[in-house]
């Protein structure tokens, strides 16, 4: 086993050949033909409506985690956003408490760039510190969001794609470029927090009592979106 495996963790990564223009958007995704998730046609119907609720006042987050303040934002964002759905994400934080913190994952490989590490009494959240630096304000969110999506709503990976052909999810394995998740907004905050309760990983303990859910970032970064668990 895998030194990585002793807890639950969940990568994001960017397409190998994608990188990041003046804008920081990360614009390249993977081929739709790669990403059914499990064989058979890769495009899915969406089911999540607009909520169309104006967004509520920004939330002091300030004790809900432990890490930099600067990255207070995103947190009170995935709040307010969780909110605007009608979910209450605030007890997901604790129990362990939540950690977010900048770090170098090219230890798991060479296109991740966040992860989420939950099990063995830790709820870790830890952003590529290059790419972090690199990007803009709605690359920073798309990422916050995917990662907190595993490590508070207990979300996998969704590698389905919609009829139009974009990614269905936030929790999609690679990042979605900036305007893809600004024309498609209210969709994709619907389906993040809505979608939450019926599409958490249901696998088994290990025999230490700790839940692996390890995402084959080899395979991601090759083009291929297999998962193991």
């Amino acid at each position: 086993m895998s030194k990585f495996s002793s807890v639950v963790f969940g990568a994001l990564i960017i397409s190998g050949l994608s990188a990041c223009n003046g804008s920081g958007d990360q614009a390249a995704l993977m081929n739709p033909s790669a990403n059914s998730g499990g064989g058979g046609s890769s495009k899915v119907t969406p089911t999540p409506a607009p909520s169309g609720t104006s967004t509520p006042a920004p939330t002091d987050v300030s004790g809900l985690y432990t890490g930099s303040a600067d990255f207070a934002t995103y947190v009170s964002k995935f709040v307010s956003d969780g909110a605007i759905q009608n979910v209450d994400v605030v007890p997901g934080m604790g129990n362990p408490k939540l950690e977010i913190q900048l770090g170098d994952l090219s230890a798991y490989g060479q296109y991740v760039i966040g992860l989420c590490e939950s099990g063995g009494g830790m709820k870790r959240v830890t952003f590529s510190t290059t790419f972090w630096n690199s990007v803009d304000e709605t690359q920073r969110e798309l990422l916050a969001h995917h990662e907190l999506g595993h490590c508070v709503l207990g979300r996998p990976h969704r590698n389905d794609l919609l009829p139009s052909g974009e990614v269905a999810s936030i929790m999609y394995p690679v990042i979605m470029s900036n305007a893809t998740y600004q024309g498609n907004y209210d969709y994709y905050q619907n389906e993040l927090f809505t979608q939450a309760e019926t599409s958490q990983a249901t696998t088994t303990p290990d025999s230490d009592g700790v839940t692996r859910h390890i995402c084959n970032i080899d395979e991601l970064g090759g083009g291929s979106s297999s998962l193991s668990h």
